[in-house]
């Protein structure tokens, strides 16, 4: 399993700034003998209005339609936000993990995330959550597999030849095939056991 996942307020201003745009100022006048110089005239400063929260809409469209998983559930706005959340503060506390942190640690925060976003689930979501779960962890297992092997067979291409070029693309071709099988059969797993969603490609896995 892998570890673990931002100008018209500035012109707004500067009009308010400058005694509001499209306003007529008239001359002032010419000063008589012992006659007190006119007042300034206002200043009339517009306060930028503050950006309105992100809506929930938001936080349903990062998980309910890019996760692979949790797209296949129907979620809620709710769910979806709480998951957000979730989400966050579970990446937040792996990258706090130390540096001799083993994979032993990351698995416990992904396991402990993953309990959390049961609970935010109903009884019918959860049963298909944990069978997603299951193909997604055969899925990675087979992909971290084939990346190791890609690997590999890089590095054995023989260096400086008149060929090397053409064998690393070819190296390059082959993986690409037998990812997009995986991807297939991963897809089509998830779609029969936990509902239609995104296909599983190397963009959100």
């Amino acid at each position: 399993m892998s570890r673990f996942l931002v100008g018209s307020v500035a012109g707004t201003l500067l009009c308010g700034l400058l005694a509001g745009c499209g306003q007529t100022v008239k001359p002032a006048p010419a000063n008589r003998p012992g006659a007190r110089p006119p007042a300034p005239a206002p200043v009339s400063v517009t306060t930028p209005t503050p950006a309105p929260a992100p809506e929930v809409k938001d936080a349903v469209k990062n998980v309910a339609e890019s996760d692979p998983l949790l797209a296949r559930l129907g979620l809620t706005a709710d769910q979806a936000k709480k998951i957000n959340d979730l989400t966050a503060a579970y990446a937040k506390k792996s990258k706090d993990l130390p540096d001799h942190a083993s994979d032993a640690d990351f698995k416990a925060v992904i396991d402990e995330r993953n309990a959390k976003v049961r609970e935010a689930l109903t009884p019918d979501q959860q049963t298909r959550y944990e069978a997603g779960l299951k193909i997604m962890a055969d899925y990675s297992a087979k992909v971290t597999k084939l990346q190791q092997t890609n690997i590999a067979e890089m590095h054995a291409v023989p260096k400086d030849q008149p060929d090397t070029m053409a064998k690393r693309m070819k190296v390059r071709d082959d993986y690409k095939a037998k990812r997009a099988v995986l991807d297939a059969e991963g897809t089509k797993a998830m779609d029969e056991a936990v509902g239609k969603g995104p296909a599983l490609s190397q963009d959100n896995t």
